[in-house]
């Protein structure tokens, strides 16, 4: 090995060093899109949670509802407030359901507005990543093709040297 201005090898070394950097600026277009999967995943995970949370409030709603027209089927309590009393049981569930469903529709609907906001920011923080680690990767292939031409120039000048 020649040794003008610094050691070839660790001249070659280091445009492959710059090299693998470049390929690491782009593939961490990668990690960002992992980390929009993540996103989206999680805010699928809590609406639907919420929705099953939902659920299970009416479906104890639902049960008190039941217990409740069942003890007053069960007094000895007699007339028409007792029968208007009893013949509530289906308003009552009916209503409960209402709710659930409109609670439910609107999650559902909020749960697509975040996907879709949360995805117009991963589209827009993946484009402008891309683009600025594009422009490193081209910096770094540069730079290794500028230390690969230094390397040949002074392999080229100690020939030059040793003819001489």
């Amino acid at each position: 090995m020649s040794i003008i201005g610094g050691n070839l090898a660790d001249i070659e070394q280091a445009a492959g060093r710059l090299d693998d950097s470049g390929r690491k600026a782009v593939d961490t277009g990668t990690t960002a899109k992992t980390a929009a999967d993540v996103l989206a995943a999680s805010i699928d995970d809590a609406m639907s949670e919420l929705v099953r949370r939902f659920a299970d409030i009416a479906a104890e709603l639902n049960a008190d509802i039941t217990t409740a027209h069942q003890r007053l089927q069960a007094t000895e309590w007699q007339g028409a407030s007792r029968e208007a009393a009893v013949g509530i049981k289906q308003e009552l569930k009916a209503q409960v359901d209402t709710v659930l469903g409109t609670a439910t529709d609107n999650l559902n609907v909020e749960k697509g507005n975040f996907l879709t906001r949360a995805q117009a920011l991963v589209d827009h923080v993946e484009g402008e990543f891309r683009a600025v680690m594009g422009q490193v990767e081209t910096e770094y292939v540069r730079l290794a093709d500028a230390a690969r031409t230094t390397a040949q120039n002074f392999e080229a000048a100690d020939q030059t040297i040793r003819m001489g």
